[in-house]
């Protein structure tokens, strides 16, 4: 299992209203998503989780970049991925 590196926030606005944001960190493509795309998800592995969520700079630092093709596997899917409304289990299916 993987997760993104992401951050969240919750701030009030001058006018007092309540705003939840979030993001998701990027970092330039690795070698196997390079050919699809310039930048790719911050890749964290689960035995990484702990140390990004708890803050810790220096810990963190250590897991940054850890973006490795091993764990990865690239497929041609559908274009039914690039609708929204399409969020079902065949979005995932390989194509020929």
């Amino acid at each position: 299992m993987i997760g993104f590196a992401g951050l969240w926030d919750i701030w009030t606005n001058p006018e007092g209203e309540r705003i939840e944001s979030c993001t998701i960190i990027t970092t330039a493509a690795n070698e196997l998503i390079k050919p699809l795309h310039d930048r790719m998800p911050l890749i964290i592995a689960q035995d990484d989780y702990g140390v990004w969520l708890t803050g810790n700079v220096d810990g963190a630092s250590e897991v940054l970049g850890m973006s490795s093709s091993s764990e990865l596997e690239a497929y041609p899917v559908s274009t039914r991925v690039n609708k929204p409304e399409n969020d079902d289990p065949s979005c995932i299916l390989r194509v020929a």
